[in-house]
């Protein structure tokens, strides 16, 4: 287990990973062999992104954009990333994750995770803010 990999949620916009991650010595076990930042999306793009970004209220909630999380599963030493499918597929966003994660290198599994859905890939997205 390398410890300066990192673990946690994402969002990737406007061309760019925003992490709320933490290194696998802080990380979080919740389930047996997996290893999970503490961090939330809803609390990263909140106390963060919103305001970085000048994002208002009246413009988008946080299930607007694409997102996904990167978790470290011990048994298999492979870090698994779950995202939305509209950048799952995408080369350039993946090597971007790989990059802000620091996992240049490692085993990685890319998944689909229906948690995940912007609202481009989501049908059923109403933007209620």
């Amino acid at each position: 287990m390398d410890k300066k990999c990192l673990v946690g949620p994402f969002f990737y916009i406007q061309g760019k990973v925003y992490a709320d991650a933490c290194e696998l010595m802080g990380a979080e076990q919740n389930v047996p062999g997996k290893f999970d930042g503490p961090g939330s999306h809803r609390r990263l793009y909140y106390s963060g992104i919103r305001s970085k970004l000048k994002l208002t209220a009246a413009i988008h909630p946080y299930e607007y954009w694409p997102r996904g999380r990167v978790v470290y599963d011990k048994p298999s030493d492979t870090f698994e990333v779950s995202l939305d499918a509209c950048i799952k597929g995408k080369e350039s966003i993946r090597a971007k994750i790989v990059k802000a994660f620091h996992l240049e290198g490692k085993a990685i599994s890319w998944g689909l995770d229906g948690h995940y859905l912007c609202h481009r890939c989501n049908p059923y997205y109403i933007d209620l803010d």
